[in-house]
């Protein structure tokens, strides 16, 4: 069942030629400049997570044992002819 929230649209673009972005906000009390912050904030995770996965292969393991996750991310992240031990 889908029931109707209300929601609150900002427009925005930074310069007379920027790309016209839209952010959605379901508290529709924050003023534009929270919703802002708080996309600004989100986003910098959300990078954050890519790139730990892209250089650290962290999504390349399918396993759910922590162990193996660990053992995998140290792999892909060795130079050649450097060595990790795990006590």
């Amino acid at each position: 069942m889908c029931k109707d929230y209300p929601v609150k649209l900002f427009f925005s673009r930074f310069g007379k030629r920027g790309k016209w972005h839209l952010l959605l906000s379901t508290n529709t009390s924050l003023p534009y400049i929270k919703v802002l912050e708080f996309h600004q904030v989100r986003w910098t995770i959300k990078v954050f997570f890519k790139e730990s996965k892209q250089y650290l292969n962290l999504g390349g393991c399918q396993s759910k044992n922590f162990d193996a996750q660990i053992a995998v991310a140290l792999r892909s992240s060795a130079s050649p002819g450097v060595a990790f031990s795990i006590f």
